[in-house]
């Protein structure tokens, strides 16, 4: 997920006739949020980076095969540009416990960690923040709710084709 500074404008309610000031501040830094959601287990990785590309990509599924080194990990990919596909030669960049799944083109609805995005950014629209570091926090107090309850990440799966796909891994 990309964040930045230019703040996050969602619709608001509000009595009829009234007018709504949205907050507005176009600054532009940006940062960038790596995130896993575990379906078995209920548990999530995250990583903050100020970039995003193959290298990153290689540290963070690092960072979910060190979760449990005995346990196979199998990670989703939309076939962005920056991340690791299945079926690829990557030199050595994937642990020897995770498994690339590959998503097909255009489906974004099939990856549950775009729902969790979309939660993140519906509880921090609307609001500017100074800086990139209070944003960050800020998504870190919404992440916290899933890493604290591991039932609101099974709500984000469920879908017949990624667990089927899943499955056949």
């Amino acid at each position: 997920m990309r964040y930045g500074l230019a703040p996050v404008t969602w619709k608001m309610w509000t009595d009829k006739g009234t007018e709504i000031i949205a907050p507005v501040h176009h600054r532009y830094e940006w940062g960038y949020l790596y995130g896993a959601l575990q379906v078995g287990g209920g548990g999530c990785e995250f990583l903050f980076s100020p970039q995003v590309n193959k290298s990153v990509n290689a540290v963070f599924l690092e960072q979910i095969s060190k979760r449990d080194p005995y346990a196979m990990r199998v990670v989703i990919g939309d076939g962005a540009g920056f991340h690791h596909k299945e079926g690829q030669d990557h030199g050595g960049a994937i642990p020897d416990n995770i498994r690339i799944l590959t998503l097909p083109p255009y489906s974004p609805e099939l990856n549950p960690v775009e729902q969790l995005w979309d939660l993140v950014k519906d509880g921090i629209c609307n609001v500017v923040y100074p800086k990139l570091e209070d944003l960050e926090n800020a998504i870190t107090n919404e992440l916290r709710k899933f890493w604290k309850d591991p039932k609101r990440i099974f709500s984000l799966m469920g879908d017949s084709y990624l667990l089927s796909k899943l499955n056949a891994i």
